[in-house]
């Protein structure tokens, strides 16, 4: 049966994860307009910064859920990715200021910048955030299964011990009889138990049980 490590992560976690892997690569988004001094329409930014968060949650998602074969969907979605980010900047494309610029235009370039250098320390802190609290979350609940686990472990070894004081031993004798067993149970403890007695007249009494 094929592991599924999403299966195993509270859905809770698994969503603060999610967006804080699409804050952190929107981010690449922002930083664009950046280096194109803030001449990308509001459009084209927006769509960017979308473009490439949600990738980048597709790629995590996938990357953790086929692990070594998540090149059968990293190949095809960057294809996608690329071609969706070529049409946002053709049907999109960069602004135009005057020449020399005006005084508005500056102040507009401006709050622009100033506007994506806020972003990405916002986005940054965010997704930050975001990981550190899966971190400690998931760190607790490892630490509380693990916990769980050694108890229940403990338990099922002392289980162990007294069935194997009420399972005969092999090899026992018996007037007239020599009797061979073997008990393997498939876990630690199994369910099934039985007793081998001497009776009268040199008879043998099994006892078998199933719980």
């Amino acid at each position: 049966m094929e592991f599924n490590a999403w299966a195993n992560v509270p859905r809770i976690s698994a969503a603060i994860f999610l967006a804080a892997v699409f804050l952190t690569f929107a981010t690449i988004g922002v930083a664009g307009d950046i280096s194109d001094i803030g001449l990308e329409p509001p459009a084209r930014l927006a769509g960017s910064v979308l473009v490439v968060g949600m990738f980048a949650v597709i790629y995590a998602w996938s990357g953790i859920k086929l692990r070594s074969r998540f090149w059968m969907v990293l190949f095809p979605m960057f294809f996608v990715q690329t071609l969706l980010m070529g049409v946002l900047r053709h049907r999109f494309p960069n602004l135009h200021y005057s020449n020399p610029m005006t005084a508005a235009e500056m102040v507009g370039l401006s709050n622009r910048l100033s506007f994506d250098s806020i972003a990405i320390i916002v986005a940054t802190f965010l997704s930050y955030t975001g990981f550190v609290i899966v971190f400690i979350g998931e760190f607790r609940r490892r630490m509380r299964v693990t916990t769980e686990k050694t108890v229940l472990d403990t338990e099922m070894a002392a289980a162990r011990e007294v069935q194997q004081v009420i399972v005969p031993e092999n090899a026992e004798d018996f007037p007239g009889f020599r009797v061979d067993t073997t008990y393997l149970p498939a876990q630690q403890v199994g369910g099934d138990f039985f007793q081998i007695l001497p009776g009268v007249d040199g008879e043998i009494l099994v006892v078998v049980g199933d719980v």
